[in-house]
């Protein structure tokens, strides 16, 4: 299992029902994800 168990969010779906701050907040929280957000992010 990968992505802290994100991988069962599909994650298209998972960023939509974020906002952009909650995004940044995320990355801060979980720096495993500061490589990938910005894909997400685009």
């Amino acid at each position: 299992m990968g992505r802290v168990g994100l991988d069962t969010v599909t994650f298209p779906s998972y960023h939509q029902l974020m906002t952009c701050a909650e995004i940044m907040k995320a990355k801060n929280e979980t720096k495993h994800f500061s490589a990938e957000m910005p894909y997400f992010l685009q």
